[in-house]
Order: structure tokens, then C-alpha cells, then sequence
């Protein structure tokens, strides 16, 4: 099954599925593969442990069922290729009875092309459940599942690259599980539809490239009872090179909610309709305007921010595009250049930034002038009595 080492390193050239099942409580360490590997069976994985994947690479087959379960451990999974192509041949992660982590290292490449199936999926994450995700993929389904109504203690953190031309679900990943959070914190998503969907959690996006080549780059959906949307941005670049498509689509109903949502910074590019770009966000809710004044105060926006928004059905009222814009970037300025509209804080954002040190202050240089000089005829005041003293002796 395993080689034990002695210093908690354990090489597997056999069996890999017996070999994580049955490590021992006190074994926890790292497994290092010693070639390509096939799962043969379902996979357990209860202590902490590093699977080493050395190079190369390790398969689930495209029939029966091989579920890799991360329950209650810290795991991480580095150095090597991770094919993830049967029916149930996904990685789990169950924090029913304890915390887990779960972390795909950079130098992983993963290959999840089974249709139907997320390449991670939560089984429960009633106690704190982490998810950091890195690395190389390629994917027909969403990278990891966060819909499932245990998830209310899941932090998925992002840093990858993913690619998707071929994606069965409609996002890359959807956000729709209370108090789940989902950080982007870098990397590279390209999905044929949309990349991300937000509708009951919180949705980070502190940078990567997003770009959609056939749906809006983010879509946020209104949240359901008693449940609450999150959505912040404040660096990436958010594509979609769709036509008719958006950056930022704010569907049905968003806005009528207690919902967050705040824009600081990030680059926004729409796709086109009868050859003219389109604003890189809509609106669809009525009363979004009324409940999110003043929700950007950053961000470069190609074309427009947003369009006309209807804010009366029964009378076809609408708030057209330079009020609506108004409305939404409140006190900050905003300037066009080149057809890129930027969004400058305000003054009064930028008052709220806390003040340096007072040792982190830059010096006045009139008085470090004064105290040079003062220095300087001290010096040469001393070098004057020294010589009178000398021609004294």
C-alpha cells in the first residue's frame, strides 16, 4: 500500500486508494505517488495530510464511483496532474463533525470533464470549511458547488486559471448558499457562458480576469427569503464579448432587498448591440436606484456605466442613463477619456483614509535644512577652536 519513511513522508507505487485509507492517526504527513495512479474505489481521508503527486498524475475512471472525501482533515494536493472525469469522481469536502481544508496547490493541473458533476462539492460546512483554490483547470461543470444549505461556515478562496469552452452548468461558479463567501483573489476564468453568479452569500472580487464568451461576466440574482446578497469589487478586469450581453447584470429584484453592493475599483467591458457598445451594467429592479445610491467609487467602465432604468412599470417610468449614473457614484467624480469612463472617489472617501504616523510623515525640509546648517557650523565652529589650539601649543 505505502512505504513509511520514518520522518512523515509515505511513497505509494501500488495501491493509492487503500493507501489513503488506511494511514494510521498518527501518520499524518505527505503520500508521494511514485507514477500515474488510478482510484480505484471510493477514498476516505480523515487525518492531515499533503498528497504529493510528484509529477505525476492521478485518475479517476470514467465508470463507477470514486469520490475523494476531505472529512474533517487538512489537505493539500500539489506537484502533479488531477483527472477528475467519472460520474462521482469529484472531491468532497464534509465538515459535519469538524473543520476541513481544502487546498489545490499551484503546480496542479486539473482536468474535470464530466458534464454533470461540480469538481468539488460540499457535503456540509456546518463547521468552518475552507476551499483554496489554485492552480491550472479545465472544466464542462462549475469548479466547486456552493448551493447547498449547510454551507453557512464555507470560505472558497480563488487564485486560478480556469477555462471553460465546453460548460454544461451555467457558471463557472455560483454563489447561492447563505453565508458562503467566495474570494477572488487573481487568476484567469473564461467560461463559454457566464463566469460567476451570486444570489445567497457574499461574492470578493479583489482581481483576475473575468471574461464571458457567451453570457455577462457577473450576474447577481435576487437572494431568497430571509437570506442576503453580498457582492464587492474592487480590482480584475470583468469581460463579456458577448453581444447583448453585460460586465455586471443585476437581474429581477435585486436591489429590493438589504442587499451590499459596492464597487471601488476593477475595469468593465460590456459587449455590443447593433454594433454599438453597451453600458457595462444593467439594471432590471425597479427600486435598485432608491436602495444602492452611492455604490461605486472606483472603476474604469467602457462606453457607459449604466443605461436607462425603468423605475415605474405601470407608468413606463424610466431614469435615464446620465441620472441613473449620478445616482450610483454619488459625491465621486467621473471623467471620459477615449470612450472609458473612470470613477474618482471622493474628496470626502478619500478623508476617510486614516492619516500617516507621525513618524511615517515626510520630513519638513525647511527645518531639516536648519538642522544641516546647524550642524555644519557646529562642525566647523569645532574645527576652528581645534586649530586656535594648536597654534596656542
Amino acid at each position: 500500500m505505502y512505504l513509511d519513511h520514518g520522518n512523515g513522508t509515505y511513497t505509494c507505487g501500488n495501491n493509492v486508494t487503500n493507501a489513503l485509507n488506511s494511514l494510521e492517526e498518527n501518520e499524518n504527513g505527505e503520500l508521494v505517488l511514485l507514477k500515474d495512479m488510478v482510484i480505484g474505489g471510493p477514498v476516505n481521508i480523515t487525518k492531515d495530510i499533503t498528497i504529493n503527486l510528484n509529477g505525476h498524475k492521478l485518475t479517476t475512471p470514467v465508470t463507477g464511483t470514486q469520490n475523494v472525501t476531505v472529512k474533517g482533515a487538512n489537505v493539500t494536493i500539489k506537484n502533479g496532474k488531477l483527472d477528475l472525469i467519472a460520474n462521482q469522481g469529484h472531491i468532497v469536502v464534509d465538515s459535519s463533525e469538524k473543520a476541513s481544508t481544502l487546498t489545490i496547490a499551484s503546480d496542479v493541473t486539473v482536468n474535470a470533464t464530466y458534464y454533470a458533476t461540480s469538481a468539488i462539492q460540499i457535503a456540509n460546512a456546518s463547521n468552518t470549511t475552507v476551499v483554496n483554490i489554485n492552480g491550472t483547470w479545465t472544466v464542462k461543470h462549475e469548479i466547486v458547488a456552493c448551493s447547498n444549505g449547510l454551507d453557512e461556515k464555507l470560505t472558497v478562496n480563488l487564485n486560478a486559471n480556469v477555462k471553460a469552452t465546453d460548460l454544461q452548468s451555467d457558471y463557472l461558479v455560483a454563489v447561492d448558499a447563505g453565508t458562503s463567501t467566495v474570494n477572488v483573489l487573481g487568476g484567469t476564468y473564461t467560461s463559454n457562458k457566464s463566469v460567476f453568479m451570486v444570489k445567497n452569500g457574499t461574492l470578493n472580487v479583489k482581481g483576475g480576469d473575468l471574461t464571458a464568451n457567451g453570457g455577462h461576466a457577473i450576474v447577481v440574482e435576487k437572494p431568497g427569503q430571509n437570506l442576503t446578497t453580498t457582492l464587492n469589487i474592487s480590482a480584475g478586469n470583468i469581460t463579456t464579448k458577448t453581444d447583448g450581453k453585460y460586465a455586471l447584470y443585476f437581474g429581477s429584484g435585486t436591489g429590493e432587498e438589504t442587499g451590499t453592493y459596492s464597487i471601488t475599483g476593477g475595469t468593465f467591458t460590456s459587449g455590443k448591440k447593433d454594433k454599438k457598445q453597451l453600458p457595462a451594467l444593467y439594471i432590471a429592479s425597479q427600486t435598485f436606484l432608491a436602495n444602492h445610491a452611492n455604490m461605486i467609487s472606483g472603476g474604469s467602465f467602457t462606453g457607459a456605466i449604466v443605461g436607462d432604468v425603468q423605475t415605474d412599470a405601470a407608468t413606463d417610468t424610466w431614469t435615464r442613463s446620465a441620472a441613473a449614473t449620478a445616482i450610483l457614484v454619488g459625491n465621486a467624480t467621473t471623467t471620459t477619456e477615449n470612450g472609458v469612463v473612470t470613477v474618482n472617489p471622493s474628496k470626502a472617501e478619500n478623508d476617510k483614509k486614516p492619516a500617516a504616523k507621525p513618524e511615517e510623515q515626510a520630513p519638513n525640509t525647511y527645518d531639516a535644512g536648519l538642522v544641516y546648517m546647524g550642524l555644519a557650523l557646529s562642525a566647523i565652529g569645532a574645527s576652528v577652536v581645534s586649530v586656535r589650539k594648536l597654534r596656542n601649543n
